[in-house]
Parts: C-alpha cells; sequence; structure tokens
C-alpha cells in the first residue's frame, strides 16, 4: 500500500521520520536476510541459504526458474560481477541438485514444491533470475544497474529512517533508472523466449523448433504489423524416441520419483494454446478431458491432432520449467532409470 500526504493542492509520497548517513549494522542486515523473500514480495520458493563464499539464497519460482537472492553491505562494481557470476553458476543446477541440497531432503523438496506452486496463479510468468538487496551502492556500479534494469537483475538499496523518539524504519526501494522505461518500449514489439531450468538439456543434440512453438519476432514500427505466417518446417526428428512399452515404464519412474500426481503442461506459443496435463503417481498422463495415456507423445499428438509431436520435449513442468526429456536425462544420471543403451 502507497501513503500519499495532501499538500497544498498536490499528494506526494509520503516520508517519515528523516533520512539517516548511517548504515545498517549486523542485526539490522541479519533481519533484512531473514526476511528478505518478504522485503522484496516476490513468490519465490526457498531452497537453501549457501554461505561458502557469499550468503545467498537458492530459491525458485513458480516457473521452476532457479533465482539467486542476495543481502550485501556494499555493492560495487566487483561485488556486482561476483554476484553474477555465482548467479550463473547456481542457474546450471537441476532438480537432483537442488533435491539434494533441501535441507529437509528429497522428499520433503517434492511436496514442498508442489505445495508452492499450487498456491500461485497458474502460469506465472517467470521473473527475475538474480536479486540483489543491498546497505549501501556505489555511483561506479549505478550506469551498470541502469543497464541490466528489465534483464533478469532485481537490485533493492536499503536505506535508513529515524524518528525523534528513537524508532529507526528500513526503506527498501528498487534501483530502476531511465533506461528501465526505454527498454521496456524497445521489447514490446519483440517476443521473449522463456528460459529453462536444467542446463543438463543442453547436452542434447539441438532440434530445430517446430512450427507451433517457435515465436516469430515481431518489429517495433509505427504501426505494428504482422507478418504472413511461413509455411510449416518439415518436422524435427526426436533425439530418442522409447518403444511404447518402454515409454510407459520410463513415465511411470519419473512419476513414482514426483511421489505425487503432478500437473504438466504444454503452451504452444505462435498458436497462443495451452494445454494442461496430470501425471498421475502411477503413471498415467491423464488430459483434461479425462483420455487417459502411458506414452507422453501420444498424449501430444491427441491434444494437437497431429502424428508428429515429440512428447518428451512439449510436456513440461510449467511453462517455462523442465520437460520430461530433462526428467528423464536426470534419472537416467542418477542411475534411478534405465533408458538409455
Amino acid at each position: 500500500m502507497s501513503l500519499f500526504e495532501f499538500d497544498s493542492g498536490h499528494l506526494i509520497p509520503a516520508r517519515f521520520g528523516h533520512t539517516s548517513s548511517a548504515r545498517l549494522d549486523s542485526q539490522m542486515l541479519r533481519a533484512v536476510k531473514d526476511q528478505v523473500l518478504e522485503l522484496v514480495g516476490r513468490p519465490l520458493f526457498p531452497v537453501v541459504w549457501e554461505e561458502r563464499q557469499q550468503a545467498q539464497l537458492l530459491s525458485m519460482d513458480a516457473s521452476g526458474q532457479v533465482v539467486t537472492v542476495e543481502v550485501l553491505d556494499e555493492l560495487n562494481a566487483a561485488s556486482l560481477v561476483a554476484a553474477l557470476s555465482r548467479a550463473g553458476n547456481w542457474a546450471a543446477l537441476g532438480w537432483l541438485d537442488l533435491a539434494a541440497m533441501y535441507p529437509a531432503g528429497q522428499g520433503a523438496f517434492r511436496r514442498d514444491w508442489n505445495e508452492f506452486r499450487e498456491s500461485l496463479p497458474p502460469r506465472t510468468p517467470a521473473g527475475p533470475r538474480v536479486v540483489i538487496v543491498a546497505d549501501h551502492i556505489t555511483d561506479d556500479v549505478r550506469p551498470a544497474l541502469e543497464l541490466l534494469s528489465g534483464s533478469g537483475v532485481d537490485v533493492y538499496e536499503l536505506s535508513l529512517r529515524e524518528f525523534g523518539d528513537g524508532r529507526r524504519l528500513i526503506d527498501v526501494a528498487p534501483v530502476r533508472g531511465p533506461l528501465a522505461a526505454r527498454s521496456q518500449m524497445v521489447m514490446l514489439g519483440r517476443a521473449t523466449k522463456e528460459v529453462e531450468l536444467l542446463a543438463s538439456a543442453q547436452e542434447f543434440a539441438p532440434v530445430a523448433p517446430e512450427e507451433d512453438e517457435a515465436d516469430g519476432d515481431v518489429e517495433a514500427t509505427g504501426t505494428m504489423e504482422t507478418e504472413p505466417e511461413e509455411p510449416a518446417a518439415e518436422p524435427s526428428q526426436p533425439s530418442y524416441t522409447a518403444p511404447m512399452d518402454e515409454a510407459a515404464r520410463t513415465l511411470l519412474a519419473i512419476a513414482k520419483y514426483l511421489g505425487e500426481d503432478t500437473r504438466l503442461t504444454w503452451l504452444q506459443l505462435r498458436k497462443g494454446v495451452s494445454h494442461e496435463a496430470t501425471l498421475r503417481v502411477t503413471g498415467e498422463l491423464v488430459l483434461e478431458n479425462g483420455d487417459e495415456y502411458r506414452d507422453p507423445s501420444a498424449a501430444a499428438c491427441a491434444v494437437s491432432g497431429r502424428d508428429d509431436v515429440d512428447g518428451w520435449r512439449v510436456w513440461r513442468f510449467g511453462e517455462a520449467g523442465p520437460n520430461l526429456d530433462d526428467a528423464r536425462y536426470e534419472l537416467d544420471e542418477a542411475d534411478e532409470l534405465d533408458v538409455r543403451s
């Protein structure tokens, strides 16, 4: 809630107390760290505080994207580069890595993650990948923050306000430069491609996007015009196709690992169509109309009316989360699944 003061016929943002030049002490920074998710106001699922190099909270947003949250005493050019580097390393973590780091264990990780995701609206878009909360920001780094604004990096600046009776308030303000609004205007004419959670998927050979999954760019001009849709490209060959009985065994192994019924999503960007399905713990993939399949490709073909869809790639755990092929690969790497000879 924003508060405004009525002064001389105008509304101005209300300010309480007076700005203090003092820095936050260690107790205040500890309180900020303990309640950082409340302060930044973003729905994030906390995984673990990692403090070997710098105190940072590894978390996930509703799309399944890894988000790194850091609380710094001072943000300068060196600490900004270091924070981005650490976030890049953590972004490569997969499900098994995050579950292994979860203090309550892998079983609790699956349960708590599903509860968190179900508490949010469906199809929640991905947000920033790095969140930095700093007590002091040096002048040399502020131009860089202007460039990073709107590019997956959110920065919040802390300031101390004091009252005459000794009470103190901590003001948490997002850092946004004049370039932020301009960048958003440019991006309005371009489609974005969401980032997947698991870097392990990059080990597969690149596959050309199918015509209904590709999201073409649109030129931002005085009047927005849409280009005629190009003929559908030849369907790409899936990197791995399992026989029907093997597909059923693989799907069952993934379902058992998840431990409970899990929602899957297939978002066809160009058509603007979203398909939902439920992977039961017993291994059946149930569509919204109640039809059941033990092969994700068969389920994808059924909802799309096509016969050339690789269901392992299109069905995802959240719109920008990992797909079934990622889950299959991770279980195989953990020796919990033997599907690659």
